[in-house]
């Protein structure tokens, strides 16, 4: 069912002063245009309440229509740290205060997230959060309108290219410090009399509670049952037809990706682990599931417009040694000196036969064996961190992040934005490593 987005505002008409938010028909203008484009595609249906009531607020969400569908609840108006400023029937000003809106925007199941574009939103938002809302975008300050119209139009055209929240959100942020200056945090904040924060201090923040990788990775296109929205194949697959639609028993190729259906939730999930905050994302199935085929003909392809993408055979007996043989050989690709290989093998076998004793011994002895085992698995796991040493020098040579697709079968791809590796490996190490997917 196509998700919708409620957008309310709400001005102080009373007070044409200094309460009066001149920019707030600019940001619901720009909102409305930035969220054209997928309420188009069928990827979502806008709501806008221009002078949002309490009552027609709660109307809304509970009327049959859109009852248990909508899923982002957009406020742009006054608000502090226990209330948001609605009107009333009357016209005049009214406050919906916290301790009931919380409760009543808990209960709606479809919701992923409240975007509190308001003054000083930092406490409802942690509320929000805690009472069990997946994701809340609050302010700590009084913020400005103009930066604040801004920041919304951004986030809601990433949200509307089918990127994730995640993305979404740093794309906007990154657009306000670029436009700003990554320094300059008062041109973001209307003045007070306690003066603008510190100038560390970004006023917008994305709150996140149980769950908060699966909110971040939350998305139109997967919500509204399109995930392959934006990622369409480029148009030379479609100008040469493989002979046949069925392949046999084996693996897709890149070339074949127009006959490769079937995946698209699948794709979408991959596609969205991309600029995660782990670069490590683990691929996981048995054999034969078509984790090659996804990898090749189903998210290859559709990253050539950003990548160069290389097949690229990485052997080893086990996955430590594929991941130093894969690092050895980016440092090739990156000019840098291969280190010398180190034989862990007798590491590795000590530790095997101290399990296995231990597992037949009590007491006393147990102890020591035990104590000598946890000084070993030490020691593999000290090796272990020149991993994350290589990890960091490559990425300082290529000046680009280095994210990592863990899987049975290598994949690499190349461009000056990331480089990403395809490969059957184990970093959780540093916590590098995103979730399991399958």
């Amino acid at each position: 069912m196509t998700p919708v987005i409620l957008l309310a505002f709400a001005n102080d008409k009373q007070n044409t002063g200094a309460g009066y938010l001149r920019g707030l028909t600019a940001e619901r203008n720009a909102i409305r245009d930035a969220l054209s484009k997928a309420e188009e595609n069928g990827l979502c249906q806008v709501l806008v309440e221009p002078d949002a009531t309490i009552d027609r607020i709660f109307d809304l969400f509970q009327n049959t229509t859109y009852r248990d569908r909508i899923a982002i609840f957009h406020y742009g108006g006054h608000a502090d740290s226990y209330s948001l400023l609605l009107e009333s029937a009357s016209g005049a000003t009214a406050a919906a205060h916290s301790e009931g809106l919380v409760n009543f925007l808990a209960k709606q199941k479809s919701l992923k997230l409240v975007f509190l574009n308001g003054c000083s939103s930092q406490k409802q938002s942690e509320e929000l959060v805690a009472a069990g809302l997946p994701a809340v975008i609050g302010t700590s300050q009084s913020i400005n309108d103009t930066v604040a119209t801004g920041l919304a139009s951004r986030f809601y055209k990433g949200m509307s290219a089918g990127m994730n929240v995640e993305r979404a959100w740093t794309d906007a942020v990154d657009q306000i410090k670029t436009e700003n200056g990554a320094e300059n945090s008062k041109a973001l904040f209307v003045e007070s009399i306690l003066g603008s924060p510190g100038e560390d201090q970004f006023p917008w923040k994305l709150y996140t509670g149980e769950g908060g990788t699966i909110s971040k990775a939350w998305n139109l296109p997967e919500a509204a049952n399109q995930p392959l929205f934006g990622l369409e194949l480029p148009n030379t697959y479609y100008r040469k037809l493989p002979a046949a639609p069925y392949v046999g028993l084996r693996s897709f190729k890149q070339d074949e990706a127009a006959i490769f259906f079937g995946r698209g939730n699948d794709i979408r999930r991959l596609y969205t682990q991309l600029g995660r905050e782990q670069p490590v994302i683990l691929l996981s199935g048995k054999k034969g599931v078509g984790k090659s085929s996804l990898l090749a003909a189903g998210l290859a392809p559709r990253l050539e417009s950003s990548y160069v993408v290389s097949y690229n055979d990485i052997s080893g007996n086990n996955i430590s040694d594929r991941l130093s043989s894969a690092l050895d050989q980016l440092r090739d690709e990156n000019g840098l000196e291969k280190l010398p290989p180190k034989d862990k093998s007798n590491l590795h076998e000590k530790i095997a036969e101290l399990q296995k004793l231990i597992s037949t011994v009590t007491g006393y002895a147990k102890d020591i064996l035990q104590n000598e085992l946890q000084q070993l698995i030490h020691l593999d796991g000290v090796e272990r961190l020149n991993y994350y040493e290589q990890w960091i020098n490559i990425e300082e040579k290529q000046v680009s992040p280095l994210s990592l697709f863990l899987t049975r079968y290598p994949l690499i791809l190349r461009s000056g934005k990331h480089s990403l590796i395809f490969w059957s490996a184990y970093l959780k190490q540093k916590k590098l490593l995103s979730e399991n997917l399958y």
